[in-house]
């Protein structure tokens, strides 16, 4: 590397920028110092680039260094455009239509510049590199007249043309006119220094000096603004006060005629056409055609209030908007009142959220407590009974007879503890969204026989009818699910109907149709009053509590058995009716799987 004056320029400009960026930055609440301080950034990294570009003294590394450049290079135009925009017409980049196409070119020239030596659109060629300044001259491609440079130059004549526009409109003002002078004249900057590198009428072959008076030129804006405040020296400081914050905004004279409105004050009155200053809001109202509409007299009528803070609800097809008016005198000024009308529906849902929520909580607790209960009572009553009986079989003089009642007695409440634990296991991985989806191929017929057989015995020995499930047709019964899942829920239904039903029958009916298992379980027990078949399915509640003595169990069945169906994207419904029985009805979609057989 070979460090030269132009070296120390490009990073003595870079500096310079850094620094006026970072001191715009800090001053974001001016108007337009956050578009600047991006342009200052843009000049600073550019710069900083090309110090190196400047101080290598091979062509590749030129190059490289060049091409590294155009990443912030490319966007100064841009940025320098929205500084001139923003700080002339107070239009920030979020507002403007289409706004992301500026960046549109700049990206292109970046890929250009990346891949400059497959196509040579931006860089047709260099000169060889002067042993006395060590620079080196870029003749440019077709990319860099069309895409580049005419880009660039457009965004330069729409930035400069709303410089002048301000500078004419504010020379006769002696508040704005020196600041109007500085900055109009340093939006000519970056024109002189671009003319004269294109047509290289500069000291030097090869130094761009575009990128110093653009330096230059954000010096100068930052000074301008900082200097005078441009929140006092823009003639729209009203236009930001009134039109661009999100409140309503109504002046009212002692007469209560409008002295001023802003766009979302007239958005909430309906009021779509201007020429509104002097009228009342009735008669505002009237010529705008909206007199009868009950949500613009509601509003008028908390304006027109003597209280100072009203809330107005107000119904309409999308739910219902909620206002908060707000009154306050104006200094100086004897009956009139600056009125803020404020959209307060978000508030209002919150808070309205955060008491349902906390009464939720609430019932949560109660519930959790109960079920607590009830899971003490549900591992205690079978370990109590295990621990009992094993008592027992250590006694030595138990007959054969005795010992196996007593290992079925314990076996029995083993299988009730077991089946308790594994419902809060799943309860719990179902609570903490834990519970995982594992899909396989299977026959629905080797559920339905599994679980027939699992649960023959039990009914036998209550002597309950089990009516068989019918077998599904092979060439439909093989399907793509949760095998797991959709086992636990029809043993769990299966289960349910068994434990309230203490005479007649329980019967699973099954069948799968355009990609829906259907299947139902039907028994003829003691069935659930209607208050309270929405209950069933709750977490941590059992309906039949009175009832616990004769019908053990967690009361989580139907639960789990809810929450995996709906996991699997299907529904489940009951029909019952107290003293007849019920009906549980599952719909769950499945894929089904078709079997394929060859002829040898």
């Amino acid at each position: 590397m070979e460090i030269t004056v132009f070296s120390l320029v490009y990073i003595l400009t870079a500096v310079i920028s850094f620094l006026v960026g970072m001191l715009a930055w800090q001053r974001k609440a001016i108007i337009g110092s956050t578009e600047l301080a991006l342009l200052s950034f843009s000049v600073a990294f550019c710069s900083f680039f090309l110090t190196f570009e400047s101080s290598v003294t091979t062509e590749d590394a030129k190059v490289f260094w060049s091409q590294v450049s155009y990443f912030s290079g490319v966007l100064i135009p841009v940025f320098y455009f929205l500084f001139a925009r923003r700080y002339t017409g107070m239009i920030q980049f979020k507002n403007m239509k289409y706004g992301w196409f500026l960046f549109s070119f700049p990206a292109v020239s970046i890929v250009m510049a990346l891949t400059n030596g497959s196509h040579h659109l931006l860089w047709s060629g260099f000169s060889a590199i002067d042993p006395k300044t060590n620079l080196m001259v870029y003749y440019h491609g077709y990319w860099f007249w069309i895409g580049y440079v005419m880009y660039n130059y457009v965004l330069l004549f729409m930035a400069t043309y709303e410089l002048i526009r301000f500078f004419c409109k504010n020379k006769f003002n002696t508040d704005y006119r020196q600041q109007s002078i500085i900055i109009m004249c340093a939006g000519l900057f970056p024109w002189v220094a671009s003319i004269f590198y294109l047509i290289r009428i500069t000291p030097f072959n090869g130094l761009d000096i575009t990128t110093i008076s653009t330096s230059v030129s954000a010096s100068l804006f930052t000074w301008a603004i900082l200097r005078g405040h441009l929140l006092n020296l823009v003639p729209v400081a009203r236009e930001t006060l009134m039109e661009t914050l999100p409140l309503g905004i109504i002046a009212l004279d002692d007469k209560h005629r409008i002295q001023d409105i802003n766009y979302a004050a007239r958005s909430c009155l309906a009021l779509n056409e201007d020429g509104l200053l002097g009228m009342t809001l009735e008669q505002a109202v009237m010529t705008n055609k909206n007199a009868s509409d009950p949500a613009v007299n509601l509003l008028i009528d908390a304006i027109n209030d003597t209280e100072n803070d009203q809330q107005v609800a107000i119904a309409n097809e999308t739910g219902i908007t909620s206002y908060r008016v707000t009154k306050k005198p104006i200094k100086g000024v004897t009956g009139s009142r600056l009125v803020l009308i404020n959209n307060i529906t978000e508030e209002v849902l919150q808070q309205n959220e955060l008491r349902l929520a906390k009464k939720k909580a609430e019932e949560s607790d109660k519930l959790k407590s109960a079920f607590l209960a009830n899971m003490s009572h549900e591992i205690r009553t079978p370990m109590n009974s295990i621990i009992g009986f094993i008592s027992l079989l250590q006694e030595e003089d138990l007959t054969d007879k005795e010992k196996i009642e007593y290992l079925g007695i314990v076996r029995s409440n083993g299988d009730r503890l077991l089946s308790t634990l594994n419902d809060i296991v799943d309860i719990s991985k179902i609570e903490s969204g834990q519970a995982v989806m594992n899909y396989s191929e299977f026959d629905m017929n080797e559920i339905l026989i599994n679980s027939y057989s699992l649960f023959k015995q039990e009914a036998e020995i209550r002597s309950l009818e089990l009516v068989r499930p019918g077998i599904i047709m092979p060439n439909i019964s093989y399907i793509r699910s949760d095998k797991e899942k959709i086992y636990s829920i029809v043993t769990n239904l299966i289960k349910n109907a068994l434990k309230y039903t203490t005479t007649g029958f329980v019967k699973v009916e099954c069948a799968i149709n355009e990609g829906e298992l259907f299947f139902s379980v039907k028994d003829s027990g003691i069935g659930i009053p209607l208050a309270k078949q929405k209950a069933v399915f709750e977490r941590f509640v059992q309906v039949d509590s009175s009832k616990k003595s004769s019908y053990d169990g967690a009361g989580l069945g139907l639960s789990i058995t809810k929450a995996f169906v709906e996991m699997l994207g299907g529904s489940i419904s009951l029909e019952s009716e107290e003293g007849h029985g019920s009906t549980f009805f599952v719909r769950i979609p499945v894929e089904s799987v078709k079997l394929f057989s060859s002829k040898v």
